[in-house]
């Protein structure tokens, strides 16, 4: 997964002519817990009390054992 990001970043970059992209490994990769590698439809049924959906996107606000975006903050703070 990791080197299809770094592929995904590099695409990209390149497509709209950005600067190369600064890669801080500590950080690359979140914790998704239950949810990992499950559908969105999978996801929004075990989740359903706890969404709010658009046209373009759902956000999935309390699934069980998911880093939070709050721990994610933290994470980022410590390096």
């Amino acid at each position: 997964m990791v080197i299809a990001s770094f592929e995904t970043v590099y695409i990209i970059s390149n497509v709209n002519d950005l600067p190369e992209q600064i890669i801080i490994l500590e950080i690359i990769e979140r914790y998704f817990g239950m949810i990992t590698g499950r559908f969105d439809g999978y996801i929004e049924e075990m989740c359903s009390l706890d969404i709010i959906k658009t046209d373009a996107i759902t956000y999935f606000l309390n699934p069980d054992d998911v880093e939070t975006l709050d721990g994610v903050y933290r994470k980022v703070g410590t390096i």
